[in-house]
């Protein structure tokens, strides 16, 4: 047989094979990710959930200090337990599902309903005591940190695995948008009044 003809048609097949590859992976990320009503409805929820997280970790500090006269010292360890309660949630979240909570959904509205509540009692202005103002700190950290895990495995087991990275990146992106939102945006909520400040979160 003539070799140059083989390996031209050799050449051709996988140049046509390539082709095809790229044409699959286009076709799921229009289905799968670009116009999926799913997705979109994840990267809003990354995008508020971030506000949130940001929020939390860069003006609340702040709050304690303007309105509550704490040191820095003080509401620096309000916010250690806000992180150390994000570290727990991930970690009781892992076991949950690992051993016994098979459904995320669900698992995600009981932490999206205990943050609701969490963000309330923060806002409201008759607490003043520390402790229990570490305890609202550590629920939001523990229900903010233990959906963002949810959303990206569900995200990861809803689309095919070959663009499994893309849908989470795409994601993401709306997560670190959402945290540019909780800079100057919130900046500017806060020099009006906390109260539209915690009213947004």
């Amino acid at each position: 047989p003539d070799l140059t003809t083989t390996n031209f048609h050799e050449k051709n097949y996988e140049t046509k094979k390539k082709i095809q590859q790229k044409n699959y992976r286009i076709h799921l990320f229009n289905n799968q990710i670009l116009f999926n009503k799913i997705m979109w409805l994840f990267s809003i929820n990354y995008f508020i959930l971030y506000i949130l997280k940001t929020a939390i970790n860069d003006w609340v500090v702040l709050f304690f200090v303007e309105q509550k006269n704490y040191t820095l010292t003080n509401a620096g360890t309000c916010i250690f337990s806000f992180e150390i309660g994000g570290l727990i949630g991930i970690l009781i979240t892992g076991f949950l599902l690992n051993i016994i909570f098979k459904k995320k959904k669900e698992l995600l509205i009981f932490y999206y309903s205990l943050l609701l509540i969490s963000v309330y009692l923060l806002s409201t202005k008759s607490l003043d005591s520390k402790i229990t103002y570490t305890t609202i700190l550590f629920l939001i950290g523990f229900s903010t940190f233990s959906p963002q895990m949810l959303i990206g495995l569900l995200v990861t087991e809803l689309t095919n695995k070959k663009i499994a990275c893309t849908a989470n990146g795409f994601i993401s992106g709306w997560a670190y948008l959402g945290a540019s939102f909780a800079g100057y945006p919130m900046g500017l909520l806060i020099d009006k009044s906390w109260d539209i400040f915690f009213a947004t979160l």
